[in-house]
């Protein structure tokens, strides 16, 4: 009997599990922890809840209308002591009996085909990635002998190249029962207890030989810093509404920030370097609340679009180093996280995407958010309704369940064209952000 075990029992507190937000794609990230899992080879998959999570979120019917209906649900009572403390708790339950894979819920993987029915453990090599693994030492680290013949599994300590994806075969559901009875005991005294513990422990002193299984990428969401190095790379992360769950939509420049001085000299930065000079006036009166796309072509008709583009790309450059002008809007902020445990929150602009991460880093503002809508993600700028509309289809959330917070009259007219109820800011003397 071939096993897949997949336990989505981490504690989440007073926000959605992410095992239930939306991803990019609009499914929901459980969804894509199957991706790259040929889950017709296995008799049988079992994931595990806890309870209170999904009776809170809307139930099981959520889950397994987009999953396959082969899988089996095991629902926990309470929270367990650790993730090897879930597969546990499932096994028992669930009477799993045969060979098991293990994988975690928060990431998807592309391998070749795994040797089901023996011991084996799934990681790459940090060097083959273009892009930097966000929390890189809180992973689990994978140490091979010169034979490629894994040695040990290093949790939380840098103690190779290559880290464990979270996916572990066990030739004998036994073996890992075992493994964990023993780590369990007084003698250990270790808590949590990580899957990998088990395989380490199998290694040690059972003498298992664990294949090392090279993956061909991977994508991983279990942490905000993931979650946002999604978003650098051009997705978005969105929340669903589980039906009576508001969301906010909240603008940034003008609304969140005063970035009137921080835009100017920035766009006046950069049409200085094509001979083209950028006044107070015509800035407040013509690109305030607009795109790039929209104001430039009207305000300087003979721009090429090699120049426009050039333009904008000048700007983004300069944006950094003029944000020590830029002033949040602390009533605004202190609102949001107040509301936050029981709100879906999206930043709707059409500022780039480049630009508006650097602002909200700068704050340390970065995990206020649930879903973003950036300017490269839609095709109009407002007033267009196109941004709003795609945030709310991002939330999963109907117009009756948001509101809209913005300060331009572009703004305004976007929100309002998307069929939404709209909150005006209006926190400061002169001047609102330009998108």
């Amino acid at each position: 009997m071939k096993n897949l075990v997949i336990p989505c029992a981490a504690p989440s507190g007073n926000a959605m599990p992410v095992f239930l937000q939306k991803a990019p794609d609009g499914r929901r990230w459980i969804e894509r922890c199957l991706e790259g899992m040929d889950c017709d080879a296995f008799d049988r998959i079992v994931m595990t809840f806890l309870k209170e999570d999904i009776e809170r979120w809307g139930g099981l019917g959520q889950i397994s209308s987009v999953l396959d209906r082969r899988i089996e649900y095991c629902l926990l009572d309470g929270q367990t002591d650790g993730p090897a403390s879930t597969v546990y708790q499932t096994v028992v339950r669930m009477g799993v009996s045969g060979s098991m894979v293990v994988k975690d819920a928060d990431c998807s993987i592309c391998s070749g085909p795994l040797p089901l029915g023996s011991d084996f453990v799934v990681g790459i090599d940090v060097e083959s990635l273009s892009e930097d693994v966000p929390r890189l030492k809180d992973k689990s680290f994978i140490v091979l002998n010169e034979q490629s013949r894994i040695i040990d599994i290093a949790e939380k300590q840098l103690k190779s190249g290559i880290i464990s994806l979270g996916l572990y075969g066990f030739a004998d559901v036994g073996d890992f029962l075992d493994a964990y009875a023993a780590l369990g005991s007084p003698s250990y005294g270790i808590s949590p207890i990580f899957v990998s513990y088990c395989v380490s422990y199998l290694i040690g002193f059972n003498a298992n030989y664990f294949t090392y299984v090279e993956a061909e990428s991977f994508a991983s969401w279990g942490s905000p810093a993931e979650r946002r190095s999604l978003a650098r790379q051009g997705h978005a992360c969105g929340l669903p509404s589980d039906g009576g769950r508001m969301c906010v939509l909240v603008d940034l420049d003008g609304t969140l920030f005063d970035t009137d001085s921080v835009n100017f000299m920035a766009y006046s930065k950069a049409l200085e370097s094509t001979g083209r000079f950028l006044s107070r006036d015509d800035y407040a009166g013509k690109c305030v609340g607009r795109k790039y796309t929209d104001f430039l072509p009207d305000m300087y008709p003979d721009l090429s679009l090699a120049e426009l583009e050039g333009i904008h790309e000048e700007k983004q450059r300069a944006y950094a180093s003029f944000l020590g002008h830029a002033s949040k809007n602390e009533v605004l902020v202190s609102f949001l996280r107040e509301i936050k445990p029981t709100c879906g929150i999206c930043l709707v602009t059409t500022a780039s995407r480049r630009n508006a991460l650097d602002l909200l880093e700068r704050f340390g503002m970065l995990e206020l958010f649930d879903g973003f809508v950036f300017g490269e993600d839609v095709e109009q700028g407002k007033p267009s309704p196109e941004a709003y509309l795609k945030a709310m289809d991002l939330m999963g959330a109907d117009a009756d369940r948001c509101i809209a917070i913005e300060d331009s009259e572009a703004g305004l007219a976007s929100a309002r064209a998307a069929g939404l109820l709209v909150a005006k800011v209006s926190w400061h003397a002169k001047g609102m952000g330009n998108e």
